[in-house]
């Protein structure tokens, strides 16, 4: 009976596997940095990431999501190369702007007592653009 439940929703169990595998790796990820790490490490870690997510989602994301909405009318239309460089030279843009906002945000909120300037924006950068694949 379950063989056969598991045959007709093949997706879903796919799926919900999936899911449910990804919180099991979140957990102890969460597990293993909180007991490797002081606690300042850990804040500085989560500082990192709010900043990278802050970048991500307001400036790549609505990007990213356009060109996924839009990418088989322009395949089908012949002019997907033309839409795949122009989401890269804007994908570009939007990193650069985030350094410059990581920047200033770097002087406004006083990191430098956690990170150096050029490690900071090094982060920022590579992160940024390790999404553009």
């Amino acid at each position: 009976m379950i063989k056969n439940l598991i045959g007709k929703n093949k997706d879903a169990v796919i799926l919900g596997g999936g899911k449910f595998l990804q919180v099991a790796i979140a957990l102890l990820s969460i597990k293993l940095l909180t007991s490797i790490l002081s606690e300042q490490e850990v804040g500085q870690y989560y500082l990192l990431l709010t900043i990278i997510m802050l970048f991500d989602f307001s400036l790549l994301n609505p990007v990213g999501q356009y060109f996924g909405r839009h990418v088989i009318g322009w395949q089908y239309s012949g002019r997907l190369s033309v839409a795949t460089n122009s989401l890269l030279f804007i994908r570009l843009l939007a990193i650069l702007f985030s350094i410059f906002i990581a920047y200033l945000a770097y002087l406004q909120f006083d990191y430098n007592q956690y990170y150096d300037l050029s490690e900071f924006l090094l982060f920022i950068f590579m992160s940024l653009f390790s999404g553009t694949y």
